[in-house]
């Protein structure tokens, strides 16, 4: 039975604790049934400097004097400097005279020989070569137990480890109004509140929860961070621990001088090593997250007896991965050691970037065939160290280091469901690569940044912006007078292609995959030759030309087959699927569409997955399980959300509005519509907002709005823009009406004019769906559904403005709203508020919804 740890009875031999134990729980209880089992009698909570072995230690003894006849017995090694006084302090903590000649350990073996003790020794690791003392005690003491506290383990016959973390905290992603869940969090809540009590948790808990991730639930951080509250916000505290470990000090008078700050504490931790585990240590700071030990070997030098003295000193932490990991804390100081010797610095930067290109050169085949989720998989485990080694690639513009990376990431940041990481890691290369005199291996290395951030920015539903850089690669193969380099997706034609496609220009879109389609079977390209049938086949479905449009998906499948690509099998069972769909084979399309769903689960790719959800969707809305389309729409809808898929986010709402017209839910139907088509309209998606006139012209006939109905829908077939396999979706629509109400398909098919522009129905269309009145004299509905870059709000001093639906949100958030109640206020879903949180927090330069408020209102937003 565990004690009551709220007024436990005090024992005169431990020392007196002026606050509460926060958390532990599960760490007492097993510490406690560890001391109390017979064959355990020596334990060790073992961790680095400030984890909080003392305090816990302590509890538990605390809780244990009833269990021991003579006592519990607390013994303070910090003083002590010599291994040979560690006798004299346990006989003066065991309050024993030492008498006559004889040494001092035998005068305690025979005076413990026949006690029920139990000794608590702090701080063991500045003593331990005399530590088989101890052993010795043991041996002649059966009724003496040891729980000892130390940053390296004793390494003695019969010792028991008990490692010790961090207090529980919030990992990555979190909803703030959990974060009392979280033990580290409650630490901070309670010691901020002795300092400033008026501070309300709502406000703070985002910046908390950052506080916690970046000292990984250290307790001593978390004390020394709050008593930063009396003078700044938390996410102002969060910043400076990011930036600065000297910042994690503490005024206190009471405290030992040792925990003043976090650079005493892991200053006396690294003047406990040796020069040469002082050498490693700093080099070991160049890893991020974790890493292997044949990295250490190849990067640092590092022998796995290195290493596990470093794990055996609490420095590193060796896991069930088989992975080593240094508290980022703790990397920090040895960061700052190692800045001191820069040569040793940019060597080892140097080694770390060679090694992590290397790692990433090697799969370059096997990412493109069966083996690629299991590529991906490691991949993803390494990503912290990809990362920086590409960030030093950049600085010291090493051009062949990215191209040899460029061999796998693109397949990552697709698959994955990366794009913004992506474009962003892109975008570094350019900047570091396009400049003035550059060679021509810097122009080379600028070749597949480019082309692969047009992908991204087509798949971010950026056109314009993908544009410009595939023409800028266009430019640029022609400037070197070089062919596309092999590969898969490095002909900028194709995407430019897909591009055209998208905004409804289907005969440039064609011209352009023909040419691409040409060259790449005059180089051998198979894998850029794979993709052009891919792009061709939708192509044709786009035109109604299904017979042709299977022949070029097969094409591309079967080139994919025969690699093992499953990834690129299953995007193109996507196209397939539709094919099939349009031809009336529900059965094959169903087919096709889960196959493709389970490759892309099986892969991790969300993107994907989303992607299928919608035709997935639509199959069963064809075959009148309602219910089934909404979730399946609802959950495409999610995903697109979080990974930042406008055109997939609009595809899934048009799903939702279908789904709703088709139960008679007409009033969501119509939200979903306007989100919709609004979303399509900034990206200047044509065929999906012609789709969508077509699924809003049936509403409106559901609604009994014949008139409105019937002239969508003669719009829709006879617009020049709209696409061959839309105009035979709304003639078969008209051509079914016309026969049931003739009458009225007369008068209302004239209403609209195939002269009208996109823009011009689509605005009127909002106007109608919209839920809220439109003031059309100052907010025309086009400036509220242009892209943002290029209609900044007026107001807005930002690179990127914010948008009409993020400032909407915005006000709430200022409101005090939870992201429950905006949801359910606007009618969407939670991850669609997230997604647009994290959006707005981006572009606002803040990581929460607090410093989002306070940076608007500098800015005049609110």
């Amino acid at each position: 039975m565990v004690p009551d740890r709220t007024n436990p009875s005090h024992s005169p031999h431990l020392p007196r604790q002026l606050t509460a134990l926060v958390g532990r729980t599960t760490e007492f209880t097993q510490i406690r049934q560890q001391l109390l089992d017979p064959a355990c009698r020596l334990l060790t909570l073992v961790g680095p400097g400030g984890i909080g072995k003392t305090r816990l230690a302590v509890e538990v003894a605390t809780g244990l004097q009833d269990s021991f006849a003579e006592g519990v017995h607390f013994v303070n090694l910090q003083p002590l400097t010599d291994p040979a006084q560690l006798p004299i302090a346990l006989a003066d903590a065991l309050h024993f005279p030492l008498s006559g000649a004889d040494p001092v350990e035998r005068q305690l073996q025979r005076y413990l020989a026949n006690k029920e003790v139990l000794l608590l020794l702090d701080n063991v690791e500045h003593l331990l070569a005399g530590a088989e003392f101890l052993s010795e005690l043991l041996i002649h003491s059966a009724g003496l137990k040891v729980l000892a506290t130390s940053r390296e383990v004793l390494n003695l016959q019969g010792e028991w480890l008990f490692p010790l973390t961090g207090l529980a905290y919030p990992q990555a992603e979190f909803d703030p109004q959990t974060i009392e869940q979280y033990s580290a969090a409650n630490l901070f809540i309670e010691r901020m509140r002795r300092v400033r009590p008026q501070r309300t948790l709502p406000e703070e808990a985002a910046a908390i929860g950052r506080i916690c991730q970046l000292v990984e639930g250290m307790p001593l951080a978390l004390e020394l961070a709050a008593t930063w509250t009396k003078s700044l916000r938390c996410d102002e505290i969060a910043e400076q621990i990011q930036q600065n470990l000297d910042f994690l000090t503490s005024p206190l008078r009471n405290v030992p001088q040792r925990h003043h700050s976090m650079q005493a504490v892991f200053a006396y931790s690294w003047a406990l090593l040796s020069p040469a585990e002082q050498e490693t240590f700093m080099r070991l700071s160049v890893f991020r997250s974790s890493f292997s030990a044949e990295a250490a070997g190849r990067i640092v030098g590092a022998s796995l007896i290195m290493l596990m003295s470093l794990v055996d000193k609490s420095l590193l932490r060796w896991e069930s991965d088989s992975r080593y990991r240094i508290h980022e804390l703790l990397r920090q100081y040895a960061e700052e050691k190692l800045a001191q010797a820069p040569q040793t610095a940019h060597e080892v930067r140097d080694a770390h970037c060679a090694y992590f290109t290397h790692f990433l050169v090697q799969w370059q085949e096997a990412v493109k065939g069966a083996d690629q989720g299991a590529v991906l998989a490691a991949v993803e485990v390494e990503i912290d160290n990809v990362r920086a080694a590409w960030d030093w690639a950049l600085r010291q513009k090493l051009a062949s280091a990215i191209v040899g990376m460029m061999q796998v990431m693109p397949y990552y940041y697709q698959i994955r469901s990366r794009y913004r990481e992506g474009a962003t890691a892109y975008e570094g290369a350019i900047q570091a690569f396009d400049v003035d005199n550059a060679t021509r291996q810097e122009k080379m290395a600028l070749l597949l940044p480019l082309v692969f951030l047009g992908w991204l920015r087509i798949r971010l539903g950026e056109f314009d912006a993908a544009e410009r850089v595939l023409r800028r690669c266009q430019l640029l193969y022609a400037e070197l007078e070089s062919a596309p380099l092999p590969g898969y997706g490095t002909d900028p034609e194709t995407p430019l292609s897909l591009i055209c496609s998208m905004r409804g220009n289907l005969d440039e879109a064609l011209a352009l995959i023909g040419q691409a389609q040409q060259l790449n079977t005059q180089q051998g390209h198979r894998l850029n030759l794979m993709l052009t049938y891919y792009v061709h086949c939708g192509l044709k479905l786009k035109q109604g030309m299904y017979a042709e449009a299977l022949t070029h998906g097969k094409a591309a499948l079967a080139m994919a087959e025969a690699i093992g690509d499953r990834w690129f099998t299953a995007t193109c069972l996507l196209e397939l699927g539709q094919v099939e769909q349009a031809l009336g084979n529900d059965i094959a399309a169903q087919s096709h569409f889960q196959t493709s769903y389970t490759i892309r689960t099986a892969l991790a790719d969300s993107g994907g997955m989303a992607v299928a959800l919608i035709h997935l969707g639509h199959i069963a809305l064809r075959q009148q399980r309602f219910a089934q389309a909404q979730e399946l729409f609802e959950q495409s809808r999610t995903i697109c959300a979080e990974i930042n898929d406008r055109g997939g986010l609009a595809a899934a709402l048009e799903g939702l509005a279908a789904a709703a017209t088709a139960r008679g839910e007409f009033d969501i139907a119509r939200h979903h519509f306007y989100e919709a088509l609004k979303l399509a309209v900034q990206i200047q998606l044509v065929p999906l907002i012609f789709s969508l006139f077509l699924q809003i012209g049936n509403l409106f006939l559901h609604e009994k709005q014949e008139a409105r109905g019937v002239a969508l829908l003669a719009l829709t077939r006879d617009h020049p823009a709209s696409t061959p396999a839309i105009r035979n979706q709304a003639a078969q629509q008209l051509t079914l009406y016309q026969a049931t109400a003739p009458a009225e398909f007369s008068a209302a098919a004239a209403q609209w004019r195939t002269t009208d522009t996109v823009e011009t129905v689509a605005t009127s269309l909002l106007v109608e769906l919209v839920q809220y009145p439109i003031d059309l004299e100052s907010h025309s509905i086009l400036r509220q559904v242009d892209p943002p870059q290029q209609t900044p709000h007026a107001e807005q001093d930002l690179v990127e403005p914010l948008t009409e639906r993020e400032l909407e949100i915005l006000r709430l958030l200022a409101q005090g709203l939870t992201n429950e109640e905006i949801a359910s206020k606007l009618v969407v879903a939670i991850g669609t508020i997230k997604a647009h949180n994290h959006s707005i927090f981006g572009k606002l330069g803040v990581n929460n919804r607090i410093s989002a408020v306070s940076r608007a209102r500098e800015l005049h937003l609110l």
